[in-house]
């Protein structure tokens, strides 16, 4: 064999628990101490089976192996710190490290490729197994976790008919820092060709001053976890979430409501929840949007039949107590086991999501959220619309197929894989051709970190030709509190770029150290645009105290900053102002990190915090910076056309 698969074997078993960590927090019990020697010892004891030459491999690794593993122990021992001594989340600590670029792209290939032809999924598991006892002596947890991940990768790799494409993957894993071997940003994945929308003669659609303002409610990421122990102690697993358990190193206390950093919520937290939302605002909102995430982030217990009991019942719980108001549902990438999988329904391959979309289906269209004539949608890739009135349609797309973590997202060998952006195009030119403004919903935001760039990329080309039909997205998933994000068409920052905007809610859940939270809405009746928000949390250390859920309202944005940006533009002009004064972005700050008392204000927090608001076509960008000081020369690419209205600056 290679040798670049023999450090694979290493690097890729041992660090490709990644998923199992950050989205999964794999183990039940603090990690075995991990370093270069004792991982030459234990695979020198255990692995002979699988290979013969061994020394030969660790005598030719590289340096950045074990700069990786040494991060890795760091973040699993909860050493992990930032500049201001806060825990590090493990994509800073693995994916934008100095070492992982190098190390992806010089054994993330061979070893897939090499394992995926020459392994059976039986061998690949028992191999899996026999790793895993490095972090916990039994292997039970960590190789369910990881079973998870990694035999869905070798998966994807086998069933499509140029493999994935990983110098890609390296690329978006790192958010941008891993560029190919010319230091250049990778080509697309894949093209799709939209003309037939695109290219259409924009019709204006007409604003009703008639029409009455209304209210929307969005929860997400609600993680409930019918495992908590209440005022109980819990250990943290592998510097991520804290899991219920008798361990001895079981030194963190789990309150009655929900603790900073757990694996999920308490059903009676949930259930609270429900109750307040019935009492407080069932009256007053037109439609709740659940942007996705039932399930708790403990996967490496789940099972199919356990998360769908739970899917069925959270569903049932919102539908009985939420009668008189309809849901609007969409799939988190934890709702599905395997998790973060979603596979196109073209794939030649087993489909471990066609469950969950057939019970979705069947569940939004039985509890009459979602009309009969969509479920065929819902069931082929989880895409459906579905009417407000004569003026508003929502379109609920299916972002999962862009998430970096869902491996078929890295297949070229798929043009749109489900075909959720021809179907987002079609949708948008009905509405605009039927006079109708449109909601987007989703689970991950195009433009966040964690979509692939290529699907972006597409995703603002629909941006720009129908920014005037959508009026609001909302999405969730980031786990974190109120967000906005200004998506950019193209690679400029200019003020006629901007062409869309997200809105993306707080989480229920409180891993991230926030207290449980969710937004209210005002929706301007003529334009159908976000005149005005409103966000509630539980305040945890007072439910506590009272013994008792208290949700209570955060703050009002127009009362506590004065202004509420009207549109787009006005909110890059939001942005730019908190870029440019630091007395204002510490102010934006506080107000919307006020649920989370255990991060205050620092600049390096504040900037961070900005770049999680703007979203740039990461492709076009580099297009553009190359030709932006040739302003005069011709361009000839056909994408720049589209943005005649710019200048540049």
């Amino acid at each position: 064999m290679k040798m670049a698969f023999k450090v694979g074997v290493l690097l890729l078993a041992v660090t490709l628990l990644h998923a199992a960590i950050v989205h999964g927090r794999a183990g039940v019990q603090q990690p075995r101490q991990l370093n270069v020697g004792n991982v030459r010892e234990f695979l020198r004891e255990r692995l002979e089976e699988l290979h013969s030459e061994v020394n030969e491999m660790f005598n030719t690794a590289t340096e950045d192996v074990p700069h990786l593993i040494r991060n890795l122990e760091d973040f699993f021992h909860d050493r992990a710190r930032d500049a201001d001594g806060q825990p590090q989340t493990f994509r800073e600590v693995f994916f934008q490290s100095e070492d992982f670029c190098s190390v992806c792209r010089r054994y993330l290939t061979e070893f897939v490729e090499l394992s995926a032809s020459t392994l059976s999924p039986e061998q690949f598991e028992r191999f899996l197994e026999v790793v895993c006892q490095l972090y916990e002596p039994d292997g039970t947890y960590c190789s369910l976790g990881t079973k998870q991940i990694l035999l869905p990768l070798l998966d994807a790799q086998k069933h499509n008919t140029e493999g994935l494409d990983f110098d890609y993957a390296c690329w978006a894993l790192s958010s941008g820092r891993c560029l190919d071997a010319e230091d250049k940003v990778p080509q697309l994945m894949w093209e799709k060709d939209l003309s037939h929308y695109l290219d259409s003669q924009k019709k204006i659609v007409q604003e009703k001053d008639s029409s009455e303002d209304f209210k929307v409610l969005q929860i997400t990421d609600l993680h409930v976890d019918t495992s908590y122990d209440e005022n109980s102690k819990g250990f943290l697993a592998f510097g991520s979430c804290i899991e219920p358990g008798s361990y001895p190193n079981a030194a963190y206390n789990l309150s009655e409501f929900g603790s900073a950093r757990s694996c999920g919520i308490p059903e009676k937290t949930f259930d609270s929840l429900i109750e307040h939302i019935r009492n407080q605002h069932l009256s007053e909102v037109k439609y709740i949007i659940d942007s996705g995430d039932k399930v708790n982030s403990a996967f490496w217990i789940q099972d199919r039949d356990r998360n769908l009991q739970l899917f069925q019942t959270v569903s049932q719980v919102m539908q009985d107590n939420w009668a008189k108001v309809p849901v609007f549902p969409v799939l988190g990438n934890r709702d599905v086991v395997p998790v973060n999988q979603f596979i196109p329904p073209s794939a030649e391959s087993w489909d471990p999501t066609a469950y969950i979309y057939k019970e979705a289906a069947d569940k939004w269209v039985k509890a009459g959220w979602v009309s009969m004539e969509q479920k065929p949608r819902i069931e082929e890739n989880g895409f459906y619309t579905a009417d407000i009135s004569d003026e508003l349609r929502l379109v609920a797309i299916n972002t999962l197929y862009c998430y970096k973590m869902n491996w078929w997202s890295y297949a070229d060998s798929f043009s749109d894989p489900g075909k959720q952006l021809e179907q987002l195009a079609e949708e948008l030119q009905k509405a605009e051709d039927e006079g109708k403004f449109v909601h987007l919903l989703g689970h991950v935001s195009p433009g966040s970190e964690d979509c692939n760039p290529t699907w972006y990329h597409h995703f603002s080309k629909i941006l720009h030709r129908y920014e005037d039909v959508i009026r609001a997205q909302f999405y969730g998933h980031e786990g974190s509190d109120f967000l906005i994000n200004v998506q950019y068409y193209g690679g400029s920052r200019d003020k006629a770029a901007a062409k869309g905007l997200a809105f993306i809610g707080p989480s229920i859940h409180s891993l991230l150290s926030n207290y449980p939270q969710y937004t209210v809405y005002t929706i301007d009746g003529a334009s159908k645009r976000v005149k005005n928000l409103e966000v509630w949390f539980l305040d945890l250390e007072a439910a506590d105290e009272a013994e008792e859920a208290i949700w209570t309202k955060l703050f009002n944005f127009e009362e506590a900053w004065g202004k509420f940006p009207s549109n787009t533009q006005e909110w890059h002009d939001f942005v730019v102002q908190l870029e440019e004064n630091e007395e204002l972005r510490q102010r934006f700050y506080n107000l919307t990190q006020k649920a989370k008392p255990m991060k205050p204000y620092t600049e390096a927090r504040g900037i961070k915090q900005l770049e999680q608001m703007v979203a740039h076509d990461e492709h076009f960008k580099q297009w553009w910076k190359k030709f932006v000081h040739h302003a005069t020369e011709e361009i000839l690419d056909p994408e720049l056309n589209r943005l005649n209205t710019l200048s540049v600056k």
